[in-house]
């Protein structure tokens, strides 16, 4: 019985609730800038830190993002740039998005901010004592501060993975090693993976100001992070049951040692839209 009871799918009751400081890593795609445009109504987001992926260049995803948060009346986060991915797969998806990125930021005349930025992910991190985390990008940034021992992470929330024996998803692709060590070694870690995100897909071509313009720029920008924001944002959004995991030399998720939580469904899809929606009407237009 406590085997079934164990195995049974739980509704996600997330201690980000206790309203830590909140750190966000991230590659700073579409999907990203609407995370943190929807998280920038929480003044628990604190430091948002890059790496590459989405983004050309960790400089390059700081730009955008500090652009993206003063426009959002968040230019007390701070920014930092981190680490770049070993190896960032080149698809003809990702290099699409990029295009339309630089023109999404071209047509308003935003220019992202210059920086300089700081490089030293575990200190902006530290300074902030215990945090929540959010991955939103591959995990380079991440395994290296969680390796430095600097950091004290109660919680995280990772967009990342697949379901067991499907092929790499992207995040853990760019960096297999970080990922396996991040699964292995995060405490409290839940994965929010490609697979359930492409379930729980829905339109929100009705979202007004900077997240809806960013919606309608790419069809897929309110499908992947921001559903791992708002599983970090708002307690049993999401059910989620324990796995056991690991991450093979290929970024691939397989049968492992390492106990994390897996969520299985997104609860309320009008629930998420309602959370995208009242982000949206919040923040100046």
């Amino acid at each position: 019985m406590r085997k079934l009871l164990r195995s049974l799918t739980i509704a996600v009751t997330s201690s980000m609730t206790a309203r830590r400081p909140l750190w966000v890593d991230t590659d700073a795609g579409f999907d990203d800038l609407v995370a943190l445009s929807a998280l920038a109504t929480e003044q628990r987001l604190a430091v948002v830190s890059t790496t590459s992926g989405a983004c050309e260049t960790p400089e390059a995803g700081a730009g955008r993002v500090a652009t993206i948060l003063q426009a959002c009346g968040r230019s007390d986060v701070t920014v930092v740039a981190g680490a770049s991915a070993p190896r960032v797969p080149v698809k003809p998806w990702l290099t699409d998005a990029q295009k339309m990125l630089l023109r999404w930021f071209a047509d308003r005349s935003l220019g992202a901010a210059s920086g300089p930025f700081d490089g030293d992910v575990g200190g902006a991190v530290a300074a902030r004592g215990a945090v929540d985390l959010l991955c939103l990008g591959p995990l380079t940034n991440v395994a290296a501060v969680l390796a430095s021992g600097r950091v004290t992470v109660e919680t995280a929330i990772a967009m990342g993975g697949d379901a067991p024996g499907r092929e790499p998803e992207f995040n853990f692709a760019c960096d297999p090693a970080a990922a396996a060590a991040v699964v292995e070694n995060c405490p409290s870690l839940t994965l929010v993976g490609l697979d359930v995100c492409t379930d729980a897909f829905a339109e929100t071509t009705e979202l007004p100001g900077i997240i809806g313009s960013l919606c309608s720029a790419d069809a897929c920008a309110a499908r992947y992070d921001p559903l791992a924001a708002f599983c970090a944002s708002r307690e049993g959004s999401f059910e989620i049951r324990d796995v056991s995991y690991g991450v093979d030399a290929a970024g691939r998720v397989v049968g492992g040692e390492s106990r994390v939580r897996a969520a299985t469904r997104l609860v309320d899809r009008e629930a998420y839209l309602g959370w995208l929606r009242t982000a949206a009407a919040a923040l100046p237009r």
